[in-house]
């Protein structure tokens, strides 16, 4: 993926003229954002956004947008002409975040840049008409996404009584990667070497459910000796990396003789990107097995958690039927379950989990470590069916704000009505892309009367509905496993190996421990390991080769005959 750190230049006031951006007779502070007929000449559907960040930020605010990062202002446009102008002011459907509104931002300097967010309109197999964000190569993140609009960023001195001011749209988002004549930037374009290599296809099923073109990819790593004569017909087993997009290498592998990159942000934990993992990988004991690290980013996030959504659409399927067979038929992999492994953190912790619930058959077993919510007793810190509201708990006379995310130490780095007004600010209709609570909306609950995700909760107040949390119970793993054990539990016996911290940022050892105990009169013979005091995603033992040999290991062990251990090097 690109790198999203752009430096600024150093913009004066007395150019603001040049930079887009003009201030006329004081007034209450408001934007008018337009873009010219040369940036695009049609017609545009979408939210524009006014974002602010500090008069000395190295970055453009845009490339800053975080629950702790810079104030944006967002509003919805429909069928925005050229020259039109969008303003963001005190009106109703303008939304902000941290200030709700323009008025709240305290008077200062600041670094100012307009953006604007372009939905398409889809017609999807179930008969919503929506519009959503295609993503575009880019994981999900709008603000870096090809095609959208944006300013060049100007410094501004913003007051109460600052407006109008004229902000225009004149630069275009290109494509982070080079898109091949006739191919599409989804789920990214990014390079091969001799062992890293890059597999996109369209899915069938997931394209008809959306009623437009959807691509699945993944990145493939290829053992040491992979292409040599006397391996030519032989078959390899799988670790399946499940995780946030991206198109970095897994685990930061570098070809020999290169030199390593600073090693990227996996979402997983320091351990996830080991700068011995190369030269192990490529060592003469390591056993040889290909690594596939998915990618799946889709309208609501940057990662599709590769199960059937009645909003996202039938990923689950789509995997198992179409993107791992077509993996294995262009690498030489073994077809059969007892090859199939697969591990991942936080929401590839919960795709490791309900891979191998949802298609029991298919897999020889999951590693989830601190997985998302798989019991929704514990949705994080909400009891979806019992607690009245998401935000705060009551206590009577007092009522306290819940958190959403800690340090392992307990002290709140923000709160749950904090995250959820942030995606508000983002986008209308849960389409935030980055915001967790939107896509778990998404993910697990109902489509609307609108085409929509059905809201959990409400997005001001956090009071829940229990009428749409009882229709989450499908895709709660807990009540899943224990309802359908009947059918399945021959075929998942043994199969889930849990791993959590007790300090977990996000308090999702807590559900982890509710699935334990609803479960534990099955005799599952699922495993579950805690760390003390550790945070989210701990190190499993032996930290990632040794979770890669945990893993290989286990296929050694199960493999039907002597004849498919010949890669098992130690």
């Amino acid at each position: 993926m690109r790198y999203r750190g752009l430096t600024l230049f150093a913009l004066a006031l007395g150019v603001l003229m040049s930079m887009g951006a003009t201030a006329a007779q004081a007034a209450p502070l408001s934007f008018r954002v337009s873009f010219d007929q040369a940036v695009r000449a049609q017609p545009v559907d979408g939210r524009v956004y006014v974002i602010v960040a500090a008069k000395n930020a190295q970055d453009e605010p845009r490339l800053n947008i975080d629950v702790l990062g810079v104030p944006l202002w967002g509003k919805d446009v429909a069928a925005m002409q050229p020259g039109q102008q969008a303003i963001i002011d005190a009106g109703a459907e303008v939304y902000g975040y941290p200030y709700e509104a323009l008025s709240e931002l305290p008077a200062g300097d600041y670094t100012v840049q307009a953006f604007l967010n372009i939905y398409t309109t889809v017609h999807r197999a179930d008969g919503a008409v929506i519009q959503v964000r295609i993503p575009a190569g880019d994981g999900g993140y709008p603000y870096d996404s090809a095609g959208n609009l944006y300013s060049t960023p100007v410094q501004l001195h913003l007051a109460p009584d600052a407006g109008p001011i004229d902000l225009v749209l004149d630069k275009v988002i290109k494509p982070g990667d080079v898109v091949p004549a006739g191919g599409t930037p989804q789920q990214g374009n990014p390079p091969e070497s001799k062992h890293v290599k890059q597999f996109k296809m369209r899915s069938e099923l997931v394209s008809t459910f959306w009623g437009t073109d959807m691509y699945m990819g993944a990145t493939i790593l290829l053992p040491r000796d992979y292409d040599i004569p006397r391996n030519a017909k032989r078959d390899y087993p799988v670790v399946y990396l499940a995780n946030h997009y991206t198109e970095e290498p897994p685990f930061g592998f570098v070809e020999p003789g290169n030199t390593p990159a600073p090693a990227p942000d996996s979402g997983m934990g320091d351990w996830m990107s080991n700068p011995g993992f190369s030269k192990w990988w490529m060592a003469d004991s390591t056993p040889r097995f290909i690594v596939v690290y998915f990618r799946s980013e889709n309208p609501y996030y940057d990662d599709s958690y590769y199960v059937n959504s009645a909003n996202l659409g039938p990923y689950g399927d789509a995997t198992v039927t179409e993107l791992i067979p077509a993996l294995q038929q262009r690498y030489r992999m073994y077809a059969a379950p007892w090859a199939r492994t697969i591990f991942g953190g936080s929401t590839g912790g919960w795709i490791a989990a309900a891979q191998p619930v949802l298609y029991p058959k298919f897999w020889a077993a999951g590693w989830p470590i601190s997985p998302d919510p798989v019991d929704f007793r514990s949705y994080q810190i909400v009891n979806i069916f019992d607690d009245a509201n998401a935000y705060i708990t009551d206590n009577g006379f007092v009522q306290a704000p819940r958190p959403s995310c800690r340090t392992p130490q307990g002290d709140t780095m923000w709160t749950m009505a904090q995250e959820n007004h942030w995606q508000a600010a983002m986008a209308t209709h849960g389409r935030s892309q980055l915001g967790q609570w939107d896509l778990w909306q998404a993910l697990f609950g109902p489509v609307g009367a609108d085409g929509y995700p059905t809201a959990l909760w409400d997005k001001q107040t956090g009071v829940i509905d229990h009428a749409v949390a009882d229709t989450y119970k499908p895709m709660d793993l807990s009540l899943y496993v224990t309802a359908h054990w009947p059918t399945i539990g021959k075929d998942l016996k043994g199969k889930l190996h849990f791993l959590s911290g007790t300090g977990d940022n996000f308090f999702l050892n807590l559900a982890v421990d509710l699935f334990q105990q609803r479960t534990a009169k099955l005799k599952t013979g699922f495993t579950y390991k805690s760390v003390v005091g550790a945070g989210h995603v701990p190190s499993p033992s032996g930290g990632l080769m040794g979770q890669l040999m945990t893993m290989t290991k286990y296929m050694k062990n199960h493999a039907p005959r002597a004849a498919d251990t010949w890669w098992w090097q130690r």
